[in-house]
């Protein structure tokens, strides 16, 4: 996949990444005011790679692959770059939660990749600089270690569901989705100012579903800051926002299974970098992988 296929986004519009059995796709959501918002589909990003989850960070993409749980890809689609990260074990189908993020070091950015099992209580951190995995003590008394929990703004009952996500790598929106019995209805906050011991949110949305199922998952979904709209995939793929603002797009392809997750994505000129040559023998494995998934995949 070259530069030239992703071209810049235009006023109105959202790029987003779909996985769909098991297959990226690359697509942009146009926002025209009073018009129908429509899809424009780029591509598939992935050939004979799978794929069975996708997070995205400053422009590139963590890829959980489907066939193999001992290693991870990192991927910049923009120009057409991975990065394969070997796993110090295999986490098989226990469950996990992952992130990609950096640490800001004057004029560059120093990309890590956290790792947390919940049935081993085991946190790791991968240092792209390094090529080295960390485990992380959690406690109050390491020096790299999480801040204290802050709250949500709002209490959560035992059916809600709640989950985050990235707002143009600035701000971060929190979704709940109420499920008492009764109409669906689901709240969207965005952060206002983000700090070490703080947090202010507004609300951008509150919506009550008129369908008897959520418009919005706790799955994926994404948001417009300026145009006051949630998107998501719950059936079909949908964009809600005030007024009873509600517009449903049908994506070109469909998961067998109907699980498509989508994430919002803004293309890059970061360059990943790449294991040195005269590292350990874990980055003397991760070369010789990142050459064979080089010839598999990350292309159109």
């Amino acid at each position: 996949m070259h530069a030239d296929k992703i071209r810049a986004v235009r006023e109105g519009e959202s790029m987003i990444v779909a996985v769909m059995d098991y297959n990226l796709y690359l697509t942009r959501v146009v926002l025209v005011d009073n018009e129908d918002p429509i899809i424009e589909w780029e591509g598939k990003l992935n050939q004979q790679t799978r794929i069975s989850k996708v997070f995205h960070c400053d422009g590139l993409l963590l890829c959980v692959l489907k066939d193999d749980h001992t290693k991870v890809v990192v991927w910049n689609p923009y120009w057409g770059q991975t990065r394969l990260i070997e796993s110090r074990y295999s986490w098989g189908h226990k469950r996990l939660c992952l992130a990609l993020g950096y640490e800001d070091k004057g004029s560059s950015r120093s990309y890590k990749f956290l790792r947390f099992i919940d049935v081993w209580s085991c946190y790791e951190i991968y240092d792209f600089d390094s090529s080295s995995w960390k485990d992380l003590d959690i406690t109050p008394s390491v020096a790299e270690s999480f801040d204290p929990l802050l709250r949500l703004p709002f209490d959560v009952g035992r059916d809600d569901d709640v989950t985050l996500s990235c707002v143009r790598e600035e701000k971060l929106a929190v979704l709940i989705t109420h499920n008492e019995v009764g109409p669906m209805e689901f709240e969207i906050w965005i952060t206002a100012k983000i700090e070490a011991g703080e947090v202010l949110w507004s609300k951008l949305l509150s919506v009550v579903d008129t369908v008897p199922y959520p418009l919005i998952t706790s799955k994926s979904f994404f948001i417009d800051e300026e145009k006051k709209v949630a998107m998501g995939y719950s059936k079909t793929f949908n964009i809600v926002g005030k007024a009873e603002y509600f517009k449903k797009l049908e994506l070109a392809g469909r998961d067998r299974n109907g699980k498509v997750k989508v994430c919002s994505y803004a293309p890059s000129l970061v360059h990943i970098k790449q294991p040195g040559a005269g590292g350990s023998q874990q980055s003397d494995l991760e070369k010789q992988r990142f050459d064979q998934i080089m010839s598999e995949s990350c292309r159109y």
